[in-house]
């Protein structure tokens, strides 16, 4: 039997109940800073590290929730979602930087060195890096704008337990609406060309929409009325603060509608030597 290699995105939504006219996943706090990928074609890493850091971060909130809803205090505290996932937070060590609220740092570099170089990867392979073998802290392997030797001894490293993948068809903005709420920030792709590299405010020009000119790995983490809000890693000088808001009006702009995936459920793993 050939194992599984991802489940496919969960795009239903309860029809009684309306989509939001917006939604941002920054001012729920679980949305880490915008960094610089520089001159390395690593947008790969970035886009899937900003998402298990949001994965993180959710669970992270979910627990305190807990906590506060409970008179009892315990040293090691763990839970179950509807992922039948289970975390010990107590492993997870805050690296605290400014940003929407966000307090954890994962490494790029890790996955430059052991996935796709400066050169990109699939989304298949990308993923299965997370699930099987993990990433480590920022502080534990710094982002150096080029790679270097693969390894995995770590201290600690985050895996995922799963993600999802959708790459077959275009999808509806209700449906990518949907994907964010269920699953926190998702990982996307888009058809930007070279006008977007000076952009400083809303983009209204015109890009391709088709699945071969996708060629840049970016993060959708909300929307507003009329525009996507789309996390970035050309460093918080570009587009405002870092964020592209592309219109939403045009179904698939610049080819957002062909990729969606997700990670799912965490594993923390750590060594004590």
């Amino acid at each position: 039997m050939v194992p599984r290699l991802f489940r496919s995105c969960n795009f239903e939504w309860n029809q009684q109940r309306k989509l939001p006219e917006k939604f941002d996943w920054r001012r729920k706090g679980i949305v880490t800073s915008v960094k610089n990928q520089a001159t390395c074609g690593s947008c790969y890493a970035f886009a899937s590290i900003s998402t298990v850091e949001s994965l993180i971060l959710r669970k992270q909130q979910k627990q305190r929730q807990r906590y506060r809803r409970s008179s009892r205090h315990y040293e090691y505290s763990s839970f179950n979602d509807d992922d039948d996932d289970q975390i010990w937070m107590n492993k997870v060590k805050p690296h605290h930087h400014h940003g929407h609220g966000g307090d954890i740092n994962l490494s790029e570099q890790h996955v430059v060195n052991c996935v796709g170089k400066c050169h990109g990867s699939s989304v298949i392979k990308l993923f299965n890096f997370l699930r099987n073998e993990g990433i480590t802290y920022e502080h534990l392997e710094p982002y150096n704008n080029k790679p270097s030797k693969c390894h995995n001894n770590y201290p600690v490293r985050f895996r995922i337990k799963d993600f999802c993948f959708n790459y077959q068809r275009v999808h509806s903005n209700e449906e990518i609406m949907a994907a964010i709420i269920r699953y926190g920030p998702i990982f996307g792709a888009a058809a930007f060309d070279k006008r977007f590299q000076f952009l400083r405010g809303v983009y209204h020009g015109s890009c391709r929409q088709s699945r071969k000119h996708l060629h840049h790995s970016i993060v959708i983490v909300g929307w507003t009325r009329k525009n996507w809000i789309i996390k970035n890693s050309w460093n918080k000088d570009w587009g405002i603060d870092g964020y592209l808001y592309l219109p939403k009006n045009k179904p698939n702009n610049c080819g957002i509608g062909w990729i969606v995936a997700a990670p799912i459920g965490l594993v923390v793993e750590r060594e004590f030597i």
